[in-house]
């Protein structure tokens, strides 16, 4: 009717917190949305209220089923104006079970989201910022400028929709700076902090690795914390495609509070508090009678370096001077719950050029 507020379902679980406010502000970036839609004068909450966020029934998205589940809900049952995905795993299933409805999503993979528009017809509804490439040749590239004596690295990933074009992306970069790589995948829910100590065992038999790089995935952000500290107790330097890796507060990256602080040693990926931040102009846009043929994707997200500079000191890392010059994030925070120390905003759209000095 009219004057109604414009319904937004948001793939977040209803977990007991006074929704949307306190969930969104400790929820992947969900504070820079809120305060881009208000900077845009929306309001969420009465008496101004012209936005209405609405939380999944469940208390918790885990299952692609979970996800298909929300998204069907949210289409069919609450007749939502657009649904936001923050995690790129619940992209597919959201997919499998909507028509019509268009779908924010903050940051994906062009390629993917391309393929993905051959396969399902709703993909045409996805309207969001992409990332032309995964950043890993230049994180490789860092490493091998970081540890000069650098000649295999295990790789850590979770298998979801875009692992195979990561990994395959991770592969040629390990052929072009002849670096070997191992392959160790992490599994789900409920057994996936068993899977990672399984992996370093069998890191630490195989006896072939002198460092660990992470593969970011949604899953295993909750379990940063472990795979950072038990690459630093086998004394193993760890790297990883998602700039929360180097946090020490994990409330900055995951809803867990039970979540381990993490601390690795260095990490290149997107920018998605600048991503979420840009994603409440689509809502917005949507609002002003837009449609997702109208607002193509973007292919502008851009990459934060983040450092540790205590796990560097612990492993006796001294960083090149190539990678000091393009550090946004440097870590331990200044206390417990404040963000990091920030040298600069973001780095390129791109990855500098491989052998950069």
């Amino acid at each position: 009717m009219p004057g109604s507020p414009f319904k937004l379902g948001y793939m977040v679980g209803a977990i007991p917190y006074n929704f949307p406010g306190d969930i969104l502000a400790n929820a992947r970036f969900g504070h820079e949305f809120l305060q881009s839609l208000q900077m845009l004068g929306h309001r969420w909450s009465p008496p101004r209220q012209d936005v209405e966020i609405v939380p999944a029934r469940q208390p918790r998205l885990i299952t692609p089923s979970d996800f298909s589940g929300a998204a069907w809900y949210f289409e069919q049952k609450l007749h939502v104006d657009a649904i936001f995905i923050p995690v790129t795993r619940g992209i597919v299933p959201t997919l499998q079970a909507t028509t019509t409805t268009p779908l924010i999503v903050p940051t994906s993979y062009a390629a993917v989201t391309a393929e993905m528009r051959q396969q399902y017809p709703s993909a045409r509804n996805i309207i969001g910022m992409t990332m032309s490439q995964p950043p890993v040749m230049q994180l490789l590239d860092w490493l091998k400028l970081t540890i000069p004596a650098l000649s295999h690295v295990a790789v850590l990933y979770h298998p979801s929709y875009s692992s195979d074009y990561v990994n395959q992306a991770m592969k040629n970069a390990g052929q072009i700076l002849h670096v070997q790589l191992s392959w160790y995948k992490i599994d789900g829910s409920p057994n996936t902090q068993g899977s990672i100590k399984a992996a370093f065992d069998q890191i630490e038999e195989d006896n072939r690795a002198n460092a660990i790089a992470v593969l970011a995935d949604a899953v295993i952000a909750h379990y940063y914390g472990d795979i950072a500290n038990l690459a630093k107790q086998r004394w193993l330097p760890s790297v990883a495609t998602n700039p929360a890796y180097c946090a020490e507060n994990p409330m900055l990256f995951t809803q867990d509070e039970h979540a381990s602080s993490a601390g690795g040693l260095f990490a290149l990926g997107p920018d998605e508090a600048m991503a979420f931040s840009r994603a409440a102009t689509y809502v917005d846009k949507l609002m002003l009678g837009a449609t997702p043929q109208d607002l193509p994707q973007e292919d502008d997200v851009w990459w934060q370096l983040s450092v540790n500079t205590t796990t560097a000191d612990a492993l006796a890392i001294t960083f090149p001077r190539a990678l000091q010059q393009r550090v946004s994030l440097s870590y331990p925070e200044a206390g417990e719950y404040e963000q990091p120390s920030r040298r600069s905003d973001s780095i390129a759209p791109a990855p500098a050029a491989v052998g950069s000095n």
